[in-house]
């Protein structure tokens, strides 16, 4: 089992070609730069945008704390947001299952000079 957390298609910034970008879950790495930092944890979780955020702080008062002081978003968090940022982040696959999503395009995408990448987390 894999847990994803986006599968962008037709993309052109990972790789020659057109592809398909698949992101995993799941770094041990906390890099302060890290562009993906929903795909940090192993697992799936509830994530905030913070594009449109009102700073109202409900989300984070229907979170839990946990024991290091931060915030843990819950589907309580997700439900309260006036601007519905708050989502889960991280779907599980079996390798089938993502092998028969990905073959949708595969004849477009060798077409094209593409193919797939995995990305995000640790993809090995």
């Amino acid at each position: 089992m894999s847990y994803v957390f986006s599968i962008e298609e037709f993309s052109t910034f990972d790789g020659p070609g057109v592809r398909t970008t698949v992101f995993l879950k799941g770094c041990p790495l906390r890099c302060e730069w890290c562009h993906n930092p929903e795909g940090q944890r192993a697992e799936s979780e509830w994530v905030k945008s913070p594009n449109g955020c009102l700073h109202c702080g409900l989300c984070e008062r229907f979170g839990v704390k946990r024991a290091d002081g931060t915030i843990m978003l819950t589907q309580a968090s997700a439900a309260i947001c006036p601007r519905n940022l708050v989502r889960l982040s991280g779907e599980d696959y079996t390798p089938e299952e993502l092998c028969a999503k990905l073959m949708k395009n595969a004849e477009i995408l060798k077409s094209m000079g593409g193919g797939v990448t995995f990305s995000g987390g640790e993809p090995l």
